[in-house]
């Protein structure tokens, strides 16, 4: 575990911030060390994925892009990104809502 770092004393009194980093270590390490670590770990999981046997309708979809652009006379690589939003029922429960 990182020491705790501790510039404001009057504002936040050492024993606080130690029993943060304690309770809520997730919050602690993203909120006062500016240090986020996904809670698990960053990556996916693969109970996450469900499998379906037919195409959902799409409700929603969009597409972002990091085109790199620069004034340099190379770039660096661009990245694409397609996402759709639709419901489908999951474990009994409807999801999309």
């Amino acid at each position: 575990m990182k020491p705790v770092m501790h510039f404001y004393p009057e504002v936040d009194p050492l024993q606080k911030l130690l029993k943060k980093q304690e309770t809520d270590p997730y919050v602690f390490a993203s909120q006062y060390q500016q240090n986020p670590t996904p809670a698990g770990g960053a990556l996916f999981k693969p109970d996450w994925w469900v499998m379906l046997d037919e195409e959902p309708q799409v409700i929603y979809s969009f597409i972002t892009a990091d085109t790199a652009e620069t004034s340099k006379s190379w770039n660096d690589a661009t990245a694409f990104s397609f996402f759709g939003i639709y419901e489908i029922e999951s474990y009994g429960k409807r999801t999309g809502q």
